[in-house]
This record gives C-alpha cells, structure tokens and sequence, in this order.
C-alpha cells in the first residue's frame, strides 16, 4: 500500500558522476550488513499479529492502480498502517548484541532497501517529487546524497537489488501505460557512475510478473509470476524472455512470492503463503529450495512455522527475515541458519521490513 509521505528527491543529471560505485563491479567480499526500513511512528494498533499480507498480484496491484497521480483511475478505500514515517537502518547481523544504526536524517515514503555485498552501497526506491517511485543508489556514509537511476513519469519501480556482480539492477515494474507489471533490468557501471538502458521483460503466458533476481552471470532471472490472477509461482527464464520453467508447484490454496538467490545461484528461499480466506488473507512461512537442476519437480523445505514470517534474503551465512516478535508485539528484523535453525532478533522497534511492497491492513 502506498503512504501517503513522500520522499522528495532533487537530483540533478551532474550528480550521475559524483558517485563511485565501489561496492558494484564484482567484489568478492561480503559483509554481515543487513539494510532494512522501520516506521517511525508505532501504528495505533501494536498487535502485529492482526496485521496481514497479501499477495502483490491481488490487493497491492489495485492500490498501485489507484495511486492519485493515475489520472481517470478511481481511489480505492484502504486502511493505512503506516502512521508515522519511514526511516532506513542498517544492522549488523553478526554481533551477540545487534547495534542498529539510522542512515536517513529525512524519514520518507521508502519502498525497499539492499546493500552491497561489501556493505558500502545501497540501492533502494523511493518517490520523487511527482509521486513515481524510482530507483536511487547512494554510498552508506552519504545516503542524504543519492544518485536518481530511473526518472520515468509513467512507471513505477519496486524491490531495487543488485545483480550478483553488482554490475545490474533489477526491480519489478508496474507500467501505467501497458497497465502490466514487468521485470526490469537496468546495467550500472562505475567511476564515474554510467547508468545503461532499462531493459523491461513481459513473460509470455503469465499475467504479472514481479521480484526479479539475476543468476550468476546474469543470463537468468528468477521471479515470482502470477496466472490470471489465480495461482503465484516461481518461475525462472532467460533474460531474453525465453525458456520458462516454473519452479515450485503451489495448490489453490498456496501462493509463492519474493524469491532471493544466494550468491552462487544455486539455491532461493521464498514466501509461502497459505490462503485462509477468500480475498487471498492467510498465513506467510519462508521456504527454501535448491534450483542446481531447474525443474517444478524440487521439493521446498519449509522452514518457519508460525504463520508471520516472510520477505527472505540470503545474508552471508545466515538468512534474514521479518516476523513477528512476542517480545515486542512488532514485526521485527530476525536472522537464522540457512537451515531454518537458531532464530535471533536483530531489532526491537516498531514494525519493520526489509522490503516494503505488499499491502498492509489493520483490523
């Protein structure tokens, strides 16, 4: 759901050569950095567990078409969690006592937010003054100074990350021309800073397309892809649009969304969402697959159980999610081995998310 802050970002075409992109181009090391987005305001209801998410292909791809600047589009009447602002944090995901620290001086309507490997760079998207969500870049000790990577007046940009060599970005795409969502990818280069021509990506036979990752070499992208709205899969393609094979197989009452690579390409986890009501309302638990050999028939391994987790990514030799957290009674930033073991809370403040592309409802 989008909020009704707004970041306001002027940049102008000088700055594309005043960053040097040091974390993209490949390097090899990686830090336990996580990056991740929190409200700045706790929402009038604290019971994180009243909170429900549902898949981008229903609920947020109508709020998306209901964004004000949309002309002839009616609004749609939604109930905004989001009270307060958005700030982006990063954490430390090794230490025995996690210290958080603040990156944004300005909170602002965010969208979602990754980090380099080496801990230096961030990508995120965020909206520019006319209300389109576009994709930024910025150097962590410089974040009140982005770089703008996208400026289209007719498109909005969601789950900015970099490619494994952090030599592309891709992002998913809702397109108000076309009134599809796409895949995009755009090359970036560094010193100085040369941003290459988006390339947007429709799939044949599915109906929307979104969160797409690069494999290694980026000749392959994995993406969650949706049939008539009815069934959300995993799916992975070249990056020309050709050789589609789905990857998992969920029933009518499962969806699966927001994949992530490791680095090495061989393995994704993803959400897996159990549908318990009829507007697609259900619970959300994080699953784990090998993709060594692409095939639909790959058995997933689930492995959270409660009902509140979802929005995975492969951190170094742990995976991060979000889930609720007793203690608190917010949705908070966890950490767990790659196989499902030893969950630890990275933060404590109010409700928090690494992306932030989903619609969110209180009741």
């Amino acid at each position: 759901m989008k909020k009704t802050l707004r970041f306001n970002l002027l940049i102008g075409a000088a700055a594309l050569t005043a960053l040097a992109l040091t974390g993209c181009g490949g390097s090899s090391s990686q830090t336990n950095l996580v990056a991740y987005l929190q409200v700045n305001t706790p929402p009038v209801s604290t019971d994180a567990k009243a909170q429900v998410h549902t898949p981008v292909g229903q609920s947020q791809f109508l709020s998306l078409k209901a964004r004000p600047h949309v002309a002839g589009i009616p609004a749609i009447s939604t109930v905004d969690i989001q009270a307060g602002t958005l700030d982006a944090w990063v954490v430390d995901a090794s230490t025995a006592t996690p210290k958080p620290f603040k990156l944004s001086s300005t909170p602002g309507e965010y969208e979602g937010i990754q980090l380099s490997r080496d801990g230096t760079v961030a990508v995120f998207t965020a909206d520019d003054v006319l209300g389109y969500t576009q994709i930024f870049v910025a150097y962590i000790a410089d974040f009140g100074n982005p770089i703008q990577v996208t400026t289209s007046e007719s498109m909005d940009h969601y789950q900015a990350k970099f490619s494994p060599d952090e030599t592309m970005i891709t992002s998913s795409v809702y397109d108000y021309n076309t009134d599809a969502a796409e895949l995009s990818i755009i090359p970036i280069t560094a010193n100085p800073v040369v941003i290459g021509t988006e390339k947007l990506i429709v799939p044949a036979g599915l109906e929307y397309a979104w969160t797409p990752s690069l494999t290694p070499g980026n000749t392959k992208v994995v993406f969650q892809g949706t049939v008539a709205d009815a069934t959300s899969a995993i799916y992975i393609m070249n990056v020309d649009g050709s050789g589609l094979i789905q990857l998992t197989n969920p029933t009518n009452t499962t969806w699966d969304w927001e994949p992530n690579l490791t680095v090495d390409g061989k393995t994704l986890s993803f959400t897996r969402l159990g549908i318990t009501d009829g507007l697609g309302n259900g619970v959300n638990n994080i699953a784990v697959l090998s993709i060594a050999v692409e095939s639909s028939t790959n058995p997933a391994k689930i492995l959270t159980t409660d009902g509140f987790s979802w929005d995975s990514q492969f951190v170094k030799d742990y995976i991060i999610i979000n889930d609720y957290n007793n203690t608190t009674g917010y949705d908070n930033i966890f950490k767990m081995s790659r196989g499902g073991t030893g969950m630890v809370a990275l933060t404590s403040g109010p409700v928090e998310t690494v992306w932030d592309w989903y619609s969110e409802y209180y009741y």
